[in-house]
Formats: C-alpha cells, structure tokens, sequence
C-alpha cells in the first residue's frame, strides 16, 4: 500500500511540474461570417449547371491569439473577416462544383490555411431545392489539429 501511495503521490507530482512549467495557454477567439448570400455553379442535376444559385454560408473559424495583436490594432496581425470572404471566392473560381459537401470542404481547408486557425466550422445552405421555398444544407466542422 505504501509503494503505491509513493508512486500515486510521484505521478501526481511530476504532472503538476509539467503543467506549471508549461507556457501560458492562448485565448481562443472566433471570427465569422454570418448569413453570407453569393452566386455559386453547383449541383448535380442539368438545370442546376444552367446557372449560378444562391447558396447562404456561415463561417466560424477559432483562432489562437495572445492578445497582443488586438493591442497593436493592425490588421497584419488577425485574420481578416477579409480573408474568410477570399476564401470564399476562391473555391467559387475553381469552377462547376457538384457536391454542397465538397463546396464546404474546400472552403474549410482553404481556411485552415491561415496560420492562426485551429478549427472552422462551415454551415452552407441552397434555397428552395425542392421547390417549397425551404433551405436545405450541410454544416461540416474541420480542425486544423487536436487542441
């Protein structure tokens, strides 16, 4: 009993080293984009490749910061609203997408590209699909790696 109080008590002391020699955790933020309605060439079906649709998107992307950046007010040093929005344009320019899911992975990835981003969560949606004036869907949630 005593052995493994001993070595109960040393695990115990060796993580709580580890934990206060570990640097401060970053603030987690999130910037998003909200209710953004833009033209996309998307669908699978003949008289969804005549022209462009509407889809709605809303983005949340969390991002590590220390703070400091909001400190020193320039934009050099957040992601930009900006940023979310080219990515945006970007996957539109890449031309006819059939999938909703394959439009919000590229846009995931796109941004999880931006160096301060730990996970985006990206909702697109495709209006009256099936002709009852109705909003139809994906949302996916990607993460840059485990936090």
């Amino acid at each position: 009993m005593n052995t493994l109080f001993k070595t109960v008590t040393s695990l115990q002391e060796h993580r709580n080293q580890k934990l206060s020699a570990a640097p401060e955790a970053d603030q987690l933020d999130a910037i998003f984009i909200k209710d953004m309605v833009f033209k996309a060439s998307i669908g699978v079906y003949e008289d969804e490749k005549k022209a462009p649709q509407n889809l709605k998107a809303n983005i949340i992307v969390h991002v590590s910061t220390s703070g400091a950046a909001y400190q020193k007010d320039d934009i050099q040093d957040v992601m930009s609203y900006e940023y979310i929005v080219q990515a945006i344009e970007d996957v539109k320019s890449e031309g006819h997408i059939h999938l909703l899911e394959s439009f919000a992975e590229r846009l995931a990835q796109k941004c999880l590209n931006h160096p301060m981003a730990l996970d985006v969560d990206v909702t697109l949606e495709k209006e009256n699909m099936f002709g009852y004036g109705e909003m139809a869907g994906v949302r996916i949630t990607r993460k840059k790696y485990s936090r």
